[in-house]
């Protein structure tokens, strides 16, 4: 299984936990304020391409998986901070 597979699997796993929440820009800047440089770089990439419908899983790796393949952030960065920007994410549905 290649890299980039592994860190889909991941991010699909650490994700499938976050909780579906109203909208709210405010909260979810002070979220993403709260993370590492890392979780920060990974909500950035993410939090544009929010809706009310997106599937958060599906548009984080979208997002992530290029960072990781490009050599913007390791694999073990984004396992470890997927969940963390991954809920701030979540607040701009």
């Amino acid at each position: 299984m290649g890299t980039a597979m592994k860190t889909a699997l991941a991010l699909a796993l650490v994700l499938i936990a976050t909780p579906a929440l109203a909208r709210d820009i405010k909260a979810a800047n002070a979220c993403a304020a709260k993370l590492t440089p890392e979780g920060r770089q990974m909500f950035d990439a993410t939090a544009p391409d929010v809706k009310p419908d997106s599937d958060m899983r599906e548009l984080m790796r979208s997002k992530v998986i290029p960072l990781v393949m490009f050599g913007s952030l390791t694999r073990e960065a984004a396992e470890a901070n997927g969940q963390a920007a991954g809920t701030c994410a979540a607040l701009l549905k």
